[in-house]
């Protein structure tokens, strides 16, 4: 037992040893100068350090060898990804070409919808590592058809997703955007569907839910609810048949 207690304390012992070794490092300074310390704080370009015997030195960048440099930016980086200030994950929706074309006793509504996220760089280096990956559904709206209601096939949401890496220097900015055609088909009055009910039939997106990792962990998430279009604004669209100098 007396051994397996010293054992239990010498080990208990070296893991504080590591613990405090991990924090606190001989910092080689570009005058010759050598500062047994560890980082607390970095503010207005100046690096904090504070010894053992909690006195502090504020020194500027340029003070630290090239090794030292090393170790503030991992410092640096990881207080910015633990305070949640490493990047900015930004986007938005919106609706484009909104057209109108009555065909009928039908009329259809054709846009395009853009999903749109940014991520921004907010630390002071270049960030290798990273990813982004965003995903949403697409479901088309139900045919009308001529069969029983128990026989109309309801239309399957169709997944949309993207993924990819990429390294964005300080201060910069990596956009990503979706742009989905779509449509809704409405009756005139006094129309019926083949199948009953006069209800507008259009395609849906669900909400964008966008991931951003860094050395593989997660760092930011953000979700977009899709824009709807104001149909009263749609312009007419312009016939497509040809001309007849183009026949």
């Amino acid at each position: 037992m007396p051994l397996l207690r010293t054992s239990l304390i010498l080990f208990f012992l070296g893991f504080l040893s590591l613990a405090r070794a991990q924090e606190f490092r001989t910092f080689n300074l570009t005058d010759g100068r050598t500062i047994d310390a560890r980082i607390i704080e970095i503010t207005d370009g100046k690096i904090v350090l504070q010894r053992a015997d909690k006195l502090t030195f504020k020194l500027p960048v340029e003070a630290f060898s090239k090794n030292d440099l090393a170790v503030i930016r991992e410092w640096q980086l990881a207080d910015m990804q633990e305070k949640g200030t490493l990047i900015k994950l930004a986007g938005n929706s919106a609706t484009a070409d909104l057209q109108r074309q009555p065909e009928d006793g039908l009329v259809l509504f054709t846009w395009w919808h853009v999903y749109k996220v940014t991520v921004t760089n907010q630390s002071p280096y270049e960030l290798a590592d990273l990813e982004i990956a965003y995903t949403f559904t697409r479901t088309p709206a139900k045919l009308a058809q001529a069969k029983p209601k128990a026989e109309t096939e309801t239309p399957q949401p169709l997944p949309q997703s993207e993924r990819k890496k990429f390294t964005l220097p300080a201060g910069e900015h990596f956009t990503l955007s979706n742009s989905s055609q779509l449509r809704r088909t409405e009756l005139e009055p006094g129309w019926t569907w083949p199948d009953g009910g006069n209800a507008p039939l259009s395609d849906t997106l669900s909400p964008l839910t966008a991931t951003v990792t860094f050395k593989g962990e997660i760092i930011a998430t953000l979700t977009i609810e899709p824009t709807a279009p104001d149909f009263s604004k749609a312009k007419d669209k312009t016939s497509t048949a040809p001309t007849e100098a183009e026949q």
